[in-house]
């Protein structure tokens, strides 16, 4: 399982009883934690069946118990930083990384895709204050991305990368 920066997800499950208004205590366990925290409690509804929504902010593992004794499997939800990127009126592009620490000084690419579909990394530039970076590609109108490798999101996050511009040479 993974989810982008700041954005959630649904853990589920349902008790093998199918008994309703049952406590559920659902721990999570952050990257770098080594004991859980009780992250809430919630309660069964018809056949058993509970859910919750979460946003971890580093990969997390979750686990849920009932009465104290009866466990899930772990389940562990990996976090991409979140990247944004805009073509500026210059043709510049500016990219910024979201998530909990700084990125400041990580390696962002940016890639062009070809036209057999893959992306080819055509620049690549340090982050700085505040995780942004810009970029002047001198590359004629083309679809491009910006990416940042799992060696360069670094210790509990995934690499990850942003959604498609349309970019155009004026």
């Amino acid at each position: 399982l993974a989810v982008v920066y700041g954005r959630s997800i649904t853990l589920a499950g349902h008790l093998v009883n199918g008994k309703p208004d049952q406590a559920i205590d659902l721990f999570a366990t952050p990257y770098g934690r080594s004991t859980p925290i009780r992250l809430a409690t919630v309660k069964t509804t018809v056949g058993g069946n509970w859910r919750l929504h979460v946003s971890p902010r580093i990969l997390t593992t979750y686990q849920a118990t009932w009465s104290g004794t009866e466990r899930s499997p772990r389940a562990a939800v990996d976090v991409k930083p979140l990247i944004t990127v805009e073509e500026l009126r210059n043709g510049k592009v500016r990219a910024h990384v979201q998530a909990n620490p700084s990125f400041r000084g990580r390696l962002l690419k940016l890639q062009q895709q070809q036209a057999d579909g893959h992306w080819k990394t055509v620049a690549h530039r340090p982050l700085g204050r505040a995780s942004t970076v810009t970029f002047a590609p001198t590359l004629a109108s083309s679809r491009l991305r910006v990416a940042m490798s799992v060696n360069e999101a670094g210790d509990g996050y995934l690499g990850s990368y942003s959604h498609v511009l349309g970019y155009r040479t004026y």
